[in-house]
């Protein structure tokens, strides 16, 4: 069950581009098996809270899926083969070391363990999407000079796709959530963890697979949305696209030699790649841009942040605690300044909203 029977099952089953969904934020996660005996196909039983329950001939592989989220069983195109959706990859994990293949096979379920290098550059840290690309043919990507002829292009600085990491070392994996609902009104929180090594196959050293997901949030949008098609370059590319069709494999990562901005790509099944552009919106300390300086003012327990202003723009402020909850939302500031007195001690992000950026600021209150 290669990339080959994935991109016949699609050709059989009917390939819908992207721009053919209505949601573009789907939380399961859906996996091709083949149960090759018509005897161990298992019943399905449809609970109340949206799941539904398999009960299979052998009450070993019963019990195994009685510990997880399944939402749906279905036949694919070719005869013996199925797919379930489901909320977590460890539940393959398990009926691999568990369960014959000739109850229930499919792929090799693997991961690598994640590169030192991409907890330190993602731990703890929030990124925004600048940009995207879509590639159908990589080798038209260089010119004789390496000049880059499939160049990102900016999303719109409204479009509110930011999430932040935060590493795990018992289980070896990120948890990765959106900071705010985005400008389509969608919302995921995943766990991410080291590429699979079967899709590996160049042997890029920084790589990740959506491992499992929590239910977040998924709002109706047709097409016509500007929203739409950058959120579901950045949903398939986490992995949580309603078209499940449409990519493939790991999520590669690389690293802008002239930004080090981050870059992550994902395979689409029938040709090239989709990527995405991440700026660290993050910072040590308060930083300083063309249009706006924060200065701190601390006296007689009063923290104030004064938001100078040099071109007397009109400003929307917004202010998120360090788990990404909302505490001040879309204020405009006429006296440009933030009181944080009656604020508890810890780290605050400020996102400060001008007429021609969007800036985003690390503060931390002790």
């Amino acid at each position: 069950m290669k990339k080959q029977i994935l991109t016949a099952l699609i050709l059989l089953t009917g390939f819908n581009i992207s721009l053919s969904q209505d949601y573009i934020h789907c939380h399961e996660l859906r996996t091709l098996v083949q149960i090759p005996d018509s005897n161990n196909i298992p019943n399905v039983t449809t609970n109340t809270n949206g799941t539904i329950t398999l009960t299979f001939p052998q009450q070993s592989v019963t019990d195994i899926f009685a510990n997880y989220d399944i939402f749906d069983f279905y036949p694919a195109a070719i005869s013996s083969f199925y797919y379930i959706k489901h909320n977590s990859k460890s539940l393959f994990e398990d009926l691999q070391n568990n369960v014959s293949p000739t109850i229930i096979g499919f792929d090799t379920i693997a991961t690598d363990s994640i590169h030192q290098d991409l907890i330190n550059i993602l731990d703890g840290e929030t990124f925004r999407v600048v940009k995207t690309v879509g590639v159908t043919d990589p080798s038209s990507c260089t010119d004789f000079f390496g000049n880059d002829l499939c160049p990102y292009q900016d999303v719109p600085s409204n479009s509110n796709l930011e999430f932040s990491f935060t590493y795990d070392i018992v289980s070896d994996s990120f948890l990765v959530e959106s900071t705010q609902n985005t400008i389509c009104g969608n919302f995921f929180s995943i766990t991410m963890k080291g590429g699979n090594p079967n899709d590996n196959v160049n042997n890029i050293p920084y790589t990740l697979q959506t491992w499992e997901t929590t239910v977040g949030v998924s709002a109706f949008n047709p097409p016509s949305n500007p929203c739409h098609f950058t959120e579901n370059r950045l949903f398939g590319i986490m992995g949580v696209y309603c078209d499940y069709d449409y990519f493939y494999g790991n999520v590669n990562i690389t690293i802008d030699p002239v930004t080090n901005n981050l870059k992550f790509t994902r395979d689409m099944v029938l040709l090239g790649y989709e990527g995405i552009e991440l700026v660290n919106t993050n910072t040590n300390s308060l930083e300083e841009s063309e249009f706006i300086k924060l200065i701190p003012y601390l006296e007689n327990d009063t923290f104030l942040l004064n938001i100078k202003n040099f071109e007397n723009q009109s400003l929307d402020v917004e202010v998120f605690d360090i788990n990404g909850k909302q505490i001040i939302g879309n204020t405009k500031y006429q006296p440009n300044q933030i009181d944080f007195s009656t604020f508890s001690n810890g780290v605050y992000f400020i996102r400060i909203i001008d007429e021609k950026q969007i800036k985003t600021y690390k503060i931390v209150k002790d």
